[in-house]
């Protein structure tokens, strides 16, 4: 991605390059944001950095407002249809299930809305993805690249089988 920022740049146009990491690896991700830093050329490519646990950890609400926030209109037809759905066998884990249903929605929610406003606030005029995985990072920026009228294009660097999607979702 820096090697097409880069190349963009020479092409003239500004490029601002959007690296999300997570606070894991914090040297890790030092290390690379310094050696991205260093190939900048100046003043047409700009690196910002951002660490994506503060989106995935989203606002933190008390029991009340949870509950609040799962009587939206939007909730209780989710609720519905995945009750609808649900085989007699699995009602017993429907809590569990509709927990995990509503805390994934909430985090795809919480990226729309980080990207969407990162879109604005940068005045994006193109989302280029480094891969196209299946989770609430890649294809949520997608959604929201369109949502405000921009073009998403995918340059992958790998291509990803049905072992690495189920590898990379397994905690969710």
């Amino acid at each position: 991605m820096a090697q097409l920022a880069g190349g963009l740049a020479r092409l003239g146009n500004h490029v601002t390059l959007l690296y999300l990491h997570a606070s894991s690896e914090p040297a890790l991700h030092a290390d690379i944001i310094a050696r991205m830093r260093q190939r900048e050329p100046a003043g047409d490519v700009e690196m910002v950095a951002v660490d994506f646990d503060r989106v995935r950890e989203g606002r933190r609400y008390s029991r009340p407002m949870q509950l609040l926030d799962l009587a939206r209109p939007q909730s209780v037809a989710a609720m519905a249809a995945l009750m609808r759905q649900m085989p007699l066998r699995l009602w017993p884990h429907l809590p569990l299930t509709a927990r995990r249903a509503l805390l994934t929605t909430s985090l795809f929610e919480r990226c729309i809305e980080f990207y969407s406003d990162t879109i604005r606030r940068y005045r994006t005029t193109a989302v280029l993805i480094p891969e196209d995985i299946v989770g609430p990072f890649w294809p949520v920026a997608v959604k929201a690249a369109h949502a405000n009228g921009v073009p998403a294009i995918v340059f992958p660097y790998t291509l990803a089988d049905r072992k690495e999607a189920l590898q990379s979702l397994r905690q969710d």
